[in-house]
């Protein structure tokens, strides 16, 4: 029971800082932090995923896939931004 408690004042009390720290930010600054979540979070959450998740049989063939996707869409990326 102790540790959910914790847990919640934790939550409670990231989201206040981040609830106030908001507030006196510009508003390019959530923009911004969005797209560095987008951009780099999604793509290191599927390495990760992919390093660790069982890949024997049929699975390989999602995995390889998605790894290509990261690789063709890179240079694009890039090139755009």
């Amino acid at each position: 029971m102790t540790n959910l408690l914790e847990l919640y004042v934790k939550l409670v009390s990231l989201v206040l800082v981040g609830y106030i720290l908001g507030r006196r930010q510009s508003a390019r600054v959530p923009n911004r932090l969005g797209q560095l979540l987008f951009w780099v979070g999604a793509p290191i959450g599927i390495v990760i995923f992919l390093r660790k998740a069982d890949l024997s049989g049929q699975i390989l063939i999602a995995a390889a896939i998605g790894s290509m996707v990261l690789l063709v869409t890179l240079p694009i990326w890039l090139w755009l931004f």
